[in-house]
């Protein structure tokens, strides 16, 4: 499909700090993206960007086709004329408004009469199950219901791009994993363009058809949530995204059917080939924790797995499952296993085939 929102060579500089570095990026129709990161790496500046809320230092913002930001021509579409929905963290919703009005107040802005803005945000509000909220002040409604007004009041002017920011962090636990399946619904049944910044790897996994990952301004990795997932590029990118086991190892061959790596504690595996990786280099290898598994003595060990002493340090029921904390001789290891180890010491197994070989 074609790009909806495009950014080219985009810089957000505070000071000397550049808090968008060059960034080009652009996001196709229909598709739910969603933005995660560390603290200031880049994600809501980047929304503000998009929904000229914020100005670019240099770059151009393209939305639709049409210009939204040019430094060089002297462009810069006010957000009301970028047909664009913003659902703000705290939702933003007028206090002295009663709900109806909050969701017909972007069509006032535009001009839209009494009656017909009335009834537009009415028939929205039935649209997203909450129609009979129209007469009340946002202080008379749950978290949850605030949300579901906040979209609302996005959607009153039919935008082709959605952008929400944070929009679960105000729910509790109960509540999100309904609000995230809402916020599905509703992006496929408006058949919009949406672009998510979230700090929860997990929430961005679960609803996104892609993801971008930033660190510092840049963009670390960019693929869809399997690929960032199953595939990291960078050790931090594993680390961020699931929280991978990174083990210090050094590559030790490489050849045209793969590398063999050594760890800590001098033992070896053939990992999958990697044209940028030389003998003598430092790397992570990477695995996560539900694909470590727990063995009963050390003979399973092989050319395409290692098998480690575990000393348990910590055990913690997850409800599903057991997550486990050990000792090894290649460095600590977290474990996901539906049960803990009958022993405190035991040992684990790594197949080369759910491990990753990554630069530092």
């Amino acid at each position: 499909m074609a790009a909806i929102i495009e950014l080219d060579q985009v810089t957000k500089r505070y000071t000397s700090a550049d808090v968008l570095a060059a960034m080009s990026l652009s996001f196709e129709a229909q598709q739910f993206t969603s933005l995660i990161g560390q603290s200031g790496c880049g994600k809501t500046t980047l929304l503000n960007i998009i929904a000229g809320l914020d100005q670019p230092t240099s770059g151009d913002v393209r939305i639709g086709g049409a210009w939204a930001f040019s430094a060089s021509r002297g462009i810069d579409l006010p957000p009301h004329k970028r047909n664009i929905g913003y659902v703000f963290q705290s939702y933003a919703l007028w206090p002295h408004m009663r709900v109806i009005e909050n969701v017909a107040y972007p069509l006032r802005v535009r001009g839209v009469g009494q009656d017909e803005r009335v009834k537009a945000a009415q028939d929205l509000l039935d649209r997203l199950e909450i129609g009979d909220l129209g007469q009340r002040f946002p202080f008379e409604l749950s978290g949850g219901q605030q949300q579901r007004v906040a979209i609302a009041r996005a959607l009153v002017h039919r935008p082709q791009v959605l952008l929400l920011d944070e929009p679960l962090s105000n729910l509790d636990v109960q509540l999100r994993g309904r609000a995230r399946a809402f916020i599905a619904r509703v992006h496929k049944e408006f058949k919009l363009t949406t672009v998510l910044v979230t700090h929860d790897h997990g929430e961005a996994l679960s609803i996104s058809d892609r993801v971008v990952l930033l660190r510092a301004g840049k963009i670390e990795q960019d693929g869809s949530a399997r690929d960032i997932y199953e595939f990291p590029a960078t050790s931090y990118a594993a680390d961020f995204v699931g929280g991978a086991n990174r083990l210090a190892a050094k590559i030790v061959t490489t050849s045209n059917s793969g590398a063999v790596v050594e760890l800590a504690d001098g033992s070896r595996i053939a990992v999958a080939p990697d044209a940028s990786l030389q003998p003598g280099a430092s790397v992570y290898l990477v695995v996560r924790p539900h694909r470590v598994s727990f063995a009963p003595d050390a003979s399973s060990a092989s050319p395409s797995a290692i098998v480690a002493s575990f000393k348990t340090l910590s055990t913690h029921y997850r409800g599903e499952d057991w997550e486990i904390v050990g000792d090894t001789p290649v460095g600590e290891l977290h474990v996901v296993a539906d049960q803990p180890p009958v022993t405190e010491s035991t040992f684990v197994r790594i197949a080369a085939a759910d491990c990753r070989c990554l630069s530092l």
